[in-house]
């Protein structure tokens, strides 16, 4: 669980009260699951294959997800995602990673009061 400050729309001084950025996930179908309580709200996904076709087990990675909140300077109060895929070669070293980026359409002060709790003053 990370805690991630923010500037607010109303005020450009930072949030003295961050929003705890906590994660789930899954393999589909299976129902979510916490993900271990950290400290920066941010996450990473590790996809294996098993490299040994003669039935042995030999679990490699085969690709690395990360996902990444960010804060959007240019848009006070708005929150980002950043998604970064990375191929694992077979050698273990990595391939090239493609990132994507997302911005989220609502501030925090609107998510907040959207989810029924207004912001703090």
């Amino acid at each position: 669980m990370g805690d991630l400050t923010y500037n607010r729309d109303k005020n450009p001084a930072t949030n003295a009260t961050p929003i705890t950025i906590s994660g789930e996930a899954r393999e589909l179908p299976n129902a979510l699951v916490a993900i271990a309580a950290g400290t920066t709200g941010a996450f990473e996904v590790a996809i294996t294959g098993d490299a040994d076709p003669s039935g042995g087990a030999a679990l490699v990675q085969l690709w690395r997800v990360a996902l990444t909140p960010t804060l959007q300077s240019a848009d006070p109060g708005t929150q980002g995602l950043t998604l970064t895929a990375t191929p694992v070669l077979g050698d273990g070293s990595d391939g090239t990673p493609v990132v994507f980026q997302s911005v989220h359409p609502q501030t925090m002060d609107a998510w907040q009061t959207a989810a029924g709790f207004a912001p703090v003053a």
